[in-house]
């Protein structure tokens, strides 16, 4: 499968991407879901609730592996990699994702949860200032934060062709 994939992306890759004009938040938290579990280091991907319901800025939970941050200190001989909870909100919006969308905020939500990161995944793209505080917190060094916008999302589905294929009512590949 490994090896038909890598011939899909290379000989066939997508063109372009058609994205649906409304996005059932659903759908899109499934979306996501899906790509997650595809990335490196992803341990393990759970969702937090339907997706109308109150979810306290918290759509999906992941454990992920990632490199150490600023601020950790690494000890020569181990591995820099560590497992962190992240905890992931994923906004299906045509307009950008202000700070404001973001609900109680992205260092609250860390805090509340106890988790070691914060990663919004969105159909449109961050605002300016959502991208300055998520790049603020990753420089201080304490927590892990990213981001998936739409330009993200079509390098992935690029390399992951079977996620595409079941949410052709969230995006198509253009002709």
């Amino acid at each position: 499968m490994e090896r038909n994939r890598i011939e899909q992306e290379r000989l066939f890759p997508p063109s372009g991407f058609s994205w649906a004009a409304t996005i059932d938040g659903g759908r899109f938290e499934r979306l996501i879901y899906d790509l997650l579990e595809c990335e490196p280091g992803v341990l393990e991907v759970r969702g937090v609730g339907a997706a109308r319901e109150g979810d306290d800025g918290r759509d999906l939970i992941v454990r992920w592996v990632t490199p150490p941050m600023p601020a950790e200190v690494t000890v020569q001989g181990s591995s820099p990699m560590r497992e962190r909870t992240i905890i992931v909100q994923c906004k299906a919006r045509a307009r950008s994702v202000g700070r404001s969308d973001l609900g109680s905020g992205v260092l609250d939500t860390i805090y509340k949860y106890e988790a070691d990161g914060y990663f919004l995944a969105t159909s449109s793209q961050p605002a300016v200032s959502t991208l300055d505080l998520l790049e603020v917190i990753k420089r201080r060094g304490d927590y892990f934060t990213g981001w998936w916008s739409r330009a993200e999302l079509e390098l992935r589905l690029r390399r992951n062709p079977q996620v595409l294929k079941r949410f052709d009512d969230i995006v198509q590949v253009l002709p």
